[in-house]
């Protein structure tokens, strides 16, 4: 017969393992949380999330007197379904262990599972980013960035968006055509979506100089250990942005977000404030415990279960880059 027997375990230890677990899963820097939009589910949503869109009515029409008005019917469309992931890890600590006081090293443990859990999340969340190009969905049916996102209901010679940049390196030219494509941006109608602008230009550790260069130079041209070197202030103008494409967008520009989660270092992304990449919780990552009666040892463990996706492509563009 199983036992579970809490008593039989030093309660201090228990607790500077849930201390250490818990300190580490608050400390560990996270760069899901900037631009991830964070939900907790639903109660009785069945382990899924389902949503679908709906088009607004078109333009008002000229009414002739005595005539009637006419009536739209809006189009509903591009339902799709989450689920949710369940992912943990687990460690034991010996009985052995506990008798001979070596409780240091049951405490990393537990801070190299917390850091653990919140590795995989960053890499889940990524890549959406990652393979937004050729594998995850978006809930047209596209990838989410792709070329031929189809409009439900257009009212213009317009019935696909789309998102993904003529491959090129991180640039001022290629740069400009993602900024301005927020200022493009059309609903399920092809109606426009007005004062939408660039938050972010999430890069590559590698390409850290070129957005900074982008966002805030003044001028560009060659550098040395002497400062500039090559073309005068009239030529590095031609070339690089006055004071920065980062200035005078409006609402403060853009600001370099660099990621270490991206995996290809020439890929560049652009979301703006309502961008639809999405962490949506069932269950947070906990530390749970259990005494083994056979062999003596404590059970620790962490599990969550969540769903990242993208749903909405048209607040995010992306440049998978020239290589």
């Amino acid at each position: 017969m199983s036992v579970m027997n809490t008593q039989s375990f030093p309660k201090q230890l228990s607790k500077e393992i849930d201390t250490m677990f818990m300190n580490q899963y608050a400390d560990y820097p996270a760069e899901y949380t900037k631009i991830a939009k964070i939900q907790d589910a639903k109660k009785g949503d069945g382990g899924r999330i389902t949503e679908a869109d709906i088009t607004g009515l078109g333009l008002f029409q000229s009414v002739g007197e005595g005539q009637s008005v006419q009536f739209d019917t809006p189009v509903e469309g591009n339902e799709v379904t989450r689920r949710f992931v369940k992912a943990g890890l687990g460690f034991q600590i010996t009985e052995e262990m506990i008798q001979d006081e070596r409780f240091d090293k049951a405490k990393q443990m537990a801070g190299t599972l917390a850091k653990s859990s919140v590795e995989y999340i960053e890499q889940v969340f990524w890549d959406l980013f990652n393979r937004g190009f050729d594998t995850h969905l978006a809930k047209s049916g596209q990838y989410i960035f792709d070329n031929d996102h189809a409009l439900l209901k257009p009212l213009r010679g317009v019935s696909t968006v789309s998102n993904l940049g003529t491959a090129a390196d991180l640039s001022e030219t290629s740069l400009a055509e993602g900024l301005e494509y927020f200022g493009l941006l059309v609903d399920e109608r092809g109606m426009p979506i007005p004062n939408e602008q660039a938050q972010y230009l999430i890069h590559h550790p590698n390409d850290t100089f070129a957005a900074q260069r982008l966002h805030t130079q003044q001028y560009g041209g060659t550098y040395g250990l002497g400062g500039l070197t090559s073309g005068g202030e009239s030529a590095l103008n031609s070339v690089n942005p006055k004071s920065g494409l980062g200035k005078n967008m409006g609402n403060g520009g853009w600001q370099p977000f660099m990621s270490r989660w991206l995996t290809d270092d020439d890929a560049w992304f652009l979301v703006s404030p309502k961008a639809d990449f999405r962490i949506v919780w069932k269950k947070r990552a906990s530390l749970e415990k259990f005494d083994d009666y056979h062999t003596g040892n404590m059970l620790y463990k962490s599990t969550l279960r969540m769903s990242a996706f993208c749903n909405d492509y048209r607040f995010g563009f992306g440049n998978a880059g020239a290589a």
